[in-house]
């Protein structure tokens, strides 16, 4: 099991709800990482709105594409990931401005499946937040904040 930090902001809402993490198919801003996640990892939800972790789910298998029906979907071999081309999922959270970039720069995207576990103001998780989408944490840290909230994996479903 990994632990990684997703930093959302107008997104978190209906990522975490609905299941997803969804980003462009680059090579920056922690999108690669989309591919090394695994059935299990733990992900810290980190909101820089509010600067505070609002979220803790599992990485889950995979599930069927949460797209419409008319977007090409593929599932990427040996990873977690569904590759598609079309509109980013989350749009619909992106001001007009943020949407039309979007549809310009990027063609395809991915979108891993989730398990919300928790939802609740968590507080920080790091002290410094880079300006990605996701970072892995190092199982130290990740225990530390979990056990200062006394918070155990096994309980949460």
């Amino acid at each position: 099991m990994s632990f990684y930090q997703v930093n959302q902001n107008r997104t978190f809402e209906r990522e975490f709800k609905a299941g997803y993490l969804c980003s462009p198919n680059g090579k920056w801003a922690g999108w690669p990482l989309m591919k090394a996640l695994q059935p299990g990892d733990i992900l810290f939800h980190y909101n820089s709105k509010c600067r505070a972790v609002l979220g803790i789910s599992r990485v889950a298998n995979i599930g069927q594409h949460k797209g419409t029906a008319s977007q090409t979907a593929r599932v990427i071999p040996d990873t977690q990931c569904i590759q598609y081309s079309g509109r980013h999922l989350s749009e619909e959270d992106f001001s007009p401005r943020l949407r039309e970039h979007y549809r310009q720069k990027y063609s395809g995207y991915l979108e891993v499946h989730t398990v919300p576990l928790r939802m609740a103001n968590l507080g920080k998780l790091l002290p410094l937040t880079p300006q990605v989408y996701l970072l892995p944490i190092s199982s130290e840290v990740a225990q530390r904040f979990l056990q200062k909230r006394d918070i155990r994996l096994g309980d949460l479903r």
